[in-house]
């Protein structure tokens, strides 16, 4: 029961996942391969292995409280960002790093956050 809840709430975490990945890639090929040649992988794995984690941490936290999909995908952006900042190293806010790489830092978040929130306002046009 529990994990049949968990695969039906973080299905709304795919979209996401799919969606940012094409944002990212879409606004890093704008660059010389030199510069952002590996930056769309970062994202593909930091989307992996923040799934991963959220459906891990959705699965704890739903055994004592049920979980929405909204909180999902809360769940997976704070998992997400932090696995950008503590893991992989991304900090938008480094101002020793020249600015097209703080620009492709900062899009990490971004390309995350706006089909996250796409999805939370689908969601409650779905549910209205």
């Amino acid at each position: 029961m529990i994990l049949k809840r968990a695969f039906e709430n973080l299905l709304y975490i795919v979209p996401i996942i799919i969606i940012s990945n094409i944002i990212y890639i879409i606004y890093s090929s704008q660059f010389p391969g030199g510069v952002a040649g590996m930056a769309p992988f970062v994202l593909i794995i930091n989307s992996i292995i923040s799934f991963i984690l959220s459906f891990i941490v959705y699965l704890f936290i739903s055994l004592k409280f049920k979980l929405s999909q909204l909180k999902s995908i809360l769940i997976f952006i704070f998992i997400s960002f932090l696995n950008l900042l503590l893991y992989f190293k991304v900090n938008p806010f480094d101002y020793e790093v020249e600015k097209t790489y703080r620009d492709l830092n900062s899009w990490l978040y971004i390309s995350i956050l706006i089909p996250s929130f796409l999805m939370i306002t689908v969601k409650k046009l779905m549910d209205e």
